[in-house]
């Protein structure tokens, strides 16, 4: 028998990724026919009981009343930086500039800019996932602070495919060095989202650290640093 060479293994390598990356897409697009059947059953339900269409949209439906979990996640990632804190708080503090740093964030829409004292805007954030799907997250940032230091805290409420809040950490561990932690603390809000939660645990952490990962190379490569060190942990999915 053969002994396959480098190349080969390679080119098989690659031939199997693609093919698990064709399977999760074909998963998540059954998963939206899922999704659709489950409101169409829904409605059909009310409809059957209760002699009319409920007033409010399933995705407000009291949780008690939801035929799936309430699941939520929690992400940290950790950056470290050879650059210093004030440049990392100049570019975290304008949204509207990190579509030209962060790959996957293909727009960035100001609803509401900052006040000329304080850096809190009101922003829908295009997303562009590594599966290939687009997600549009509304964040309000509701609390910037920086100290004396260079440390600094930056709290904004996200709405969309995601609710829930995320937190930007930042501390100068040296005159030119600092890290960069970042807590993701949402709950998933499409249903097919909900219902798939515990089957996708392990793909939605894949894929935020992949997008976290993207944004520390790129704010990076934009401050002119060499390359950042980043750590993950993950509450997972409950």
């Amino acid at each position: 028998m053969p002994i396959p060479s480098g190349d080969d293994t390679h080119k098989l390598i690659r031939a199997l990724g693609r093919a698990g990356f064709k399977m999760a897409q074909i998963f998540i697009a059954m998963a939206h026919v899922v999704d659709r059947s489950i409101r169409h059953l829904y409605r059909c339900i009310q409809v059957a009981f209760c002699g009319v269409l409920p007033a409010m949209s399933l995705s407000k439906t009291p949780p008690l009343e939801r035929p799936w979990h309430t699941t939520s996640l929690v992400h940290i990632s950790r950056w470290r930086l050879d650059c210093p804190s004030s440049q990392v708080w100049d570019l975290l503090s304008s949204p509207e500039h990190w579509p030209q740093w962060w790959q996957q964030l293909s727009r960035v829409d100001i609803l509401k800019p900052s006040g000329a004292s304080d850096c809190t805007t009101h922003a829908l954030l295009h997303w562009r996932s590594q599966m290939g799907l687009s997600c549009r997250v509304h964040c309000q940032t509701t609390r910037c602070e920086q100290d004396a230091h260079g440390r600094g805290e930056i709290e904004s409420h996200a709405q969309g495919c995601f609710q829930g809040m995320g937190l930007w950490v930042i501390e100068p561990y040296s005159i030119r060095g600092v890290d960069i932690t970042y807590r993701w603390e949402v709950r998933l809000h499409k249903p097919w989202m909900r219902l798939f939660a515990p089957a996708l645990r392990g793909l939605l952490s894949w894929n935020h650290f992949n997008v976290m990962q993207a944004g520390a190379q790129g704010m990076a490569r934009q401050l002119g640093c060499h390359s950042p060190l980043v750590s993950n942990w993950s509450g997972g999915v409950r």
